[in-house]
């Protein structure tokens, strides 16, 4: 559980307890209900291969059977919409249902900056989300990740904070100059709507919006380009 922190390693708390990346990512890939997305590959030359079809997976590793609908796009850096395919899903406990997508999704106009956004709903809930990149982070045109920060006091220990972009940000996380137990944190704002995370901290602050940072692989490029 525990190394060397602060750290790039494979631990999922610190010592004192404090959640670290990990811990939020191995909550997303446990949790019951799982949605991604794989390419096949065509191999063209030695050097060189293309993506020859696009598979979703819906995954249930609940005891209860799921429905949903399967809602992918394939959308800009910006959340423009490009390509959309939907489909409702039925999967038994412990069953993963795949599902080709249509061609089209193969090979978009500008693959260094547009992404498929999947998604599994039910009515207005999220069940869940991912998303599938068609180059290497390394290729990719990541945007500027300016992100908007509302943030509202629950009670002397818990903060509200609101964050919404214009931009595709992958990787969010809020770092925190004070201890602090985040509902969610490292993960990616793949569309325009706000995320809601809540704060519990150990010991009352005035004001939380200048006690923290926003760091994401968009703010990385940024400064290293």
């Amino acid at each position: 559980f525990n190394d060397c922190c602060p750290s790039m390693s494979w631990s999922c708390i610190d010592y004192g307890g404090r959640k670290k990346a990990l811990y939020y990512y191995a909550r997303r890939f446990y949790a019951p209900v799982v949605v991604s997305a794989s390419a096949q590959y065509q191999q063209e030359r030695p050097q060189k291969k293309s993506i020859e079809s696009i598979t979703a997976s819906v995954v249930n590793h609940s005891v209860l059977p799921m429905t949903g609908l399967l809602l992918c796009r394939v959308v800009g850096v910006n959340f423009e919409i490009i390509d959309e395919f939907k489909r409702p899903v039925s999967v038994g406990p412990g069953d993963v249902a795949k599902i080709l997508l249509p061609q089209s999704f193969t090979a978009p106009k500008n693959p260094q900056n547009s992404f498929i956004h999947i998604l599994l709903e039910n009515g207005d809930d999220v069940i869940a989300e991912n998303s599938f990149f068609f180059v290497p982070d390394k290729y990719f045109d990541f945007p500027a990740g300016d992100v908007e920060v509302k943030t509202k006091r629950l009670d002397e220990l818990k903060w509200e904070i609101v964050l919404q972009s214009k931009n595709m940000v992958k990787d969010l996380c809020i770092d925190c100059d004070f201890d602090a137990d985040l509902s969610d944190n490292y993960f990616d704002l793949l569309s325009d709507k706000p995320r809601s995370i809540t704060i519990e901290t150990d010991n009352p602050i005035d004001e939380i919006k200048d006690k923290i940072t926003l760091v994401s692989v968009n703010s990385i490029f940024a400064k290293s380009g």
